[in-house]
């Protein structure tokens, strides 16, 4: 109908979709706002940033006592990287190095992952063999091609409302890529909002503050 609204929100990969979609002439005019959840517009950037977050948060948590055994083969692998010349298959050990950081910092809820595993086993429209074995084939495809990916300097081409969600310990896509999007869009409208008990999944780690972000987002601009 002619009171229609659409919104276009992306989580991780979504959010280079996202990016990529929006960075198009013209086709913003289709939607009302965009809404990135942990975006990854800059592979690059990400991993350079990532490997600060290893550095910088690892070297606190192992000072304060935490899960010191857990912290020193991230942090060894971390001060070994060249962040000028990060390969390809260093940037797939920067992926796995981040999810398991996240299982590390006692900050981040919980969430419902194994509700939502099981869900998705049992009661998703959709096989989940099927969905895992055709990302990992795509990822594959992708790899060369993604690695290298950074849309930072086409950011200024988005004018319309947009929302940045990203969670404080989100090491997998480091909040750096949230700061970096908000100043570089040209949107009269924008908000960032980090996710203080959160890592790469706020939508999962802090579920009522996520829908009630993104619901009040939607009211005020629609």
């Amino acid at each position: 109908g002619n009171d229609l609204d659409i919104f276009l929100m992306g989580h991780s990969w979504g959010g280079t979709l996202g990016t990529a979609f929006m960075i198009k002439e013209d086709y913003q005019q289709e939607l009302t706002g965009w809404i990135e959840v942990s975006g990854a517009h800059d592979i690059p950037m990400l991993n350079k940033a990532a490997i600060r977050m290893f550095i910088q948060i690892g070297e606190d948590e192992v000072g304060k006592g935490h899960n010191t055994d857990a912290w020193q083969p991230i942090l060894e692998f971390a001060r070994s990287v060249d962040t000028n010349r990060i390969t390809i298959d260093q940037g797939a050990s920067i992926n796995e190095h981040g999810f398991t950081a996240e299982e590390l910092i006692a900050d981040i809820n919980p969430g419902t992952s194994s509700i939502g595993l099981f869900r998705h086993i049992f009661f998703s429209p959709t096989n989940p063999l099927t969905s895992w074995l055709s990302g990992n084939h795509t990822s594959d495809l992708l790899n060369q091609e993604v690695e290298n990916l950074a849309m930072t300097n086409d950011l200024d081409k988005i004018h319309i409302p947009s929302l940045f969600i990203w969670g404080k310990y989100d090491f997998v896509v480091p909040p750096h890529l949230a700061y970096s999007a908000f100043d570089r869009v040209s949107s009269a409208t924008k908000e960032l909002v980090i996710f203080e008990h959160s890592g790469h999944s706020p939508m999962d780690n802090q579920p009522d503050l996520f829908v009630e972000e993104v619901s009040d987002f939607i009211d005020r601009v629609r």
